[in-house]
């Protein structure tokens, strides 16, 4: 399915607006939901409880599993992962996509240890690329992430991570990426940030508002950390992932 940017393009105005007018930006959720676009749409029998999601990404239907269940399914060549019981099957990352995932990990790596060093982000713990978490029937695995100092592991790590981030691609639909962002500030990110190599910015969500950023990133989950978004974008005709 071709990508849905909708709900970010109204995001996106409404908080420019706000910033214009001093009115209260739109929530991101808000933007989904006018979208038109349910987060989550199901295949009933007629007269039947729900026993099928259908997940617009590569055009599948799938039944509901545990993650038990999942932990048995065969490999793949796509990234596959679990939402509420969910599988989603996401085709191979592209070169541009692979190359700000790495730029990212890198940033955020270097930014992390020179906290540590500094006493700083006490309650941060690793950072990660392609790191899956578990929170029960979910298996998330986002491009880059920063766990939680002491965050539960048995096989996995358990519940989200400090922080999500979140390539933009044309397989990642409105309502998909309202669901995993969602899912993951209800389980433990404290940030979600989603990437968007096509406008060079990026949209930090936490709790219930999102900002868009332009230039330069600096959040409250990294104190005193500022990242060039240019060096994790690269050049113009690299931006597409």
């Amino acid at each position: 399915m071709a990508y849905q940017p909708f709900a970010y393009r109204k995001f996106l105005k409404g908080f420019r607006i706000a910033a214009r007018t001093g009115r209260r930006p739109v929530h991101f959720w808000e933007a989904v939901s006018a979208s038109g676009h349910s987060p989550e749409r199901r295949v009933r029998a007629e007269g039947s409880t729900p026993r099928y999601k259908m997940m617009e990404v590569m055009g599948t239907t799938n039944p509901l599993m545990t993650f038990e269940e999942f932990e048995r399914l065969p490999d793949e060549p796509c990234k596959l992962q679990l939402i509420d019981g969910e599988v989603l099957r996401l085709p191979p990352a592209k070169i541009g996509h692979v190359r700000i995932r790495h730029r990212l990990f890198e940033v955020l790596e270097d930014a992390l240890s020179e906290l540590h060093n500094q006493g700083k982000g006490s309650d941060l713990g690793e950072v990660f690329m392609r790191m899956g978490y578990r929170f029960g029937d979910n298996w998330l695995i986002p491009d880059v992430s920063v766990s939680h100092a002491g965050q539960p592991e048995n096989d996995y790590l358990e519940g989200a991570p400090a922080l999500a981030v979140e390539v933009m691609s044309e397989s990642n639909t409105a309502p998909m990426m309202h669901r995993k962002t969602r899912k993951y500030l209800e389980n433990g990110a404290r940030e979600v940030w989603l990437v968007y190599p096509e406008t060079a910015s990026v949209v930090v969500c936490r709790g219930k508002t999102a900002i868009e950023v332009e230039g330069t990133l600096a959040t409250e989950l990294l104190p005193g950390v500022t990242i060039d978004l240019a060096s994790v974008f690269g050049s113009p005709e690299k931006l597409r992932p």
